[in-house]
């Protein structure tokens, strides 16, 4: 190569000389002879002309770095990028259950049951697991319907949601209802075309179904007196109705 310098191309695409102090930073001034120096030179002029990256950091005095250490200024554009995670946990090691709401909030799917009742359909896959989120279990093959579950926290029922809840059972479930042993009323046998009515039906009654299902809490029981005994009981009733 001898002595020779390289050229540079200019930003009007002259050729001009290239000079070396100007591409390798002063720190390093001393490390290359100046055959290498002019070598460098060209070479990282010809890449930067083409508008490529060929470090992965630099620090404040221009210094070529890995990012590894205090001193970089900018990324490390050469390490693998992090691995997202769920609430800690990387995504690859979530279960299907936990990567199917990661993928989707199961409590905004409201066009989703509108579309099934809309088509008398029964959910499939992710669905089954997200409708239980607002109360729906499709508990087939045991029955071909919804099971529909209620919160009711403190156990605590007025008389005219009992009414209602029995309107329900008559019109579109199965005539009759069953009390868990968590304090929670549970109707069977509701039909996909129905589960639209039966939600905004609950809703009118001032009660809920959202969350009684899944991986949430399902209720909060209390002594029998509880409902009586408003100063000790008024305050989680009114939290867990929200």
């Amino acid at each position: 190569m001898g002595s020779r310098r390289l050229p540079r191309l200019s930003a009007q695409g002259d050729s001009e000389m290239a000079a070396p102090h100007s591409i390798i930073p002063e720190e390093m001034q001393n490390a290359f002879t100046t055959e290498q120096k002019e070598y460098l030179a060209g070479f990282l002029l010809a890449v930067a002309k083409r508008g490529e990256t060929f470090f992965v950091g630099n620090t404040a005095s221009g210094l070529i770095t890995d990012g590894s250490g205090a001193e970089a200024d900018s990324p490390n554009l050469a390490a693998a990028p992090k691995e997202e995670t769920w609430f800690g946990t990387p995504i690859a090691d979530l279960c299907k259950e936990e990567r199917w709401k990661y993928e989707a909030n199961p409590l905004d799917l409201w066009d989703e049951l509108l579309a099934h009742a809309n088509e008398n359909r029964f959910p499939e896959g992710r669905d089954v697991f997200h409708f239980k989120f607002h109360g729906l279990f499709y508990v087939a093959p045991a029955q071909d319907s919804f099971m529909l579950r209620l919160r009711t926290p403190g156990c605590v029922l007025q008389a005219h949601q009992m009414r209602g809840l029995a309107r329900m059972a008559e019109d579109w479930g199965a005539g009759e209802a069953h009390i868990t042993t968590q304090g929670n009323i549970q109707i069977r046998e509701f039909q996909p075309k129905d589960i639209v009515r039966v939600l905004m039906e609950v809703q009118s009654l001032g009660m809920n179904s959202r969350g009684s299902g899944a991986d949430n809490i399902r209720n909060i029981t209390a002594t029998r007196p509880a409902g009586l005994i408003r100063a000790k009981s008024s305050m989680w009733l009114r939290l867990l109705r929200c």
